[in-house]
């Protein structure tokens, strides 16, 4: 059983070997949370994207024959929009606040 030596623990580690640490303060807090948000804001940007692409093509697919249908593009054209400008709107919030309290390493992207 050679495996089992290999698992014993070292008795004196070297410094430094413990647990990552990756804030040790509050700017290192606001850029990690910044970094998180804008990975989720792009992500929603681009999932927009898609949709209004997808809209697109059922537009140009239907070609205005169902009014309903086109009525219904329309109306999922409109909510996408509505939901990118309220992404902006929290985007810019962020950055208020930020602003507000000082923040050194708050921006916008």
């Amino acid at each position: 059983m050679p495996s089992l030596g290999l698992a014993q623990a070292i008795a004196n580690p070297p410094a430094g070997a413990g647990l990552p640490t990756l804030i040790t303060s509050s700017d290192q807090l606001v850029v990690l949370l910044q970094t998180v948000l804008n990975w989720i804001f792009f992500a929603l940007v681009f999932v927009a994207i898609v949709f209004i692409l997808l809209i697109a093509f059922n537009f140009v697919t239907k070609g205005g024959k169902n009014k309903d249908d086109v009525k219904d593009e329309w109306q999922k054209l409109f909510n996408i929009l509505i939901g990118v400008a309220v992404a902006l709107a929290a985007k810019g919030l962020v950055y208020l606040v930020c602003s507000l309290f000082t923040v050194q390493s708050c921006s916008f992207f």
